[in-house]
């Protein structure tokens, strides 16, 4: 029950990463395999916005704000959630992370 139970959690969970755009979903992917853990981003970013609201980040630094170039901004990392699904599927993300770094460069 629960092997059945987990495989339907990270069929579901790949299929909601799937319908992301590609940008987010590099975004995500160079988080985990670029080894970078967190990144400084503006704000009012929407896609920011959305990938939080979807549970793939979360603020670090205790959400603290700062006024950096790009205004206010903040430092966001992947979520435990993100954190489990890239691992669980570590090699099909791998690959995955290569084709979206052809397409990038």
């Amino acid at each position: 029950m629960y092997v059945v139970h987990r495989y339907r959690f990270f069929r579901h969970e790949k299929n909601r990463f799937d319908r992301l755009p590609r940008d987010m979903r590099f975004m995500l992917l160079n988080l985990y395999f670029g080894r970078t853990g967190a990144v400084e981003v503006p704000l009012k970013d929407t896609d920011i916005a959305v990938l939080r609201t979807q549970g793939y980040l979360t603020l670090c630094n205790a959400g603290m704000v700062t006024a950096e170039r790009l205004g206010p901004s903040v430092m966001v990392t992947l979520s435990e959630r993100s954190i489990r699904l890239f691992e669980a599927r570590e090699k099909e993300f791998s690959q995955l992370f290569v084709e979206l770094q052809k397409d990038v460069t």
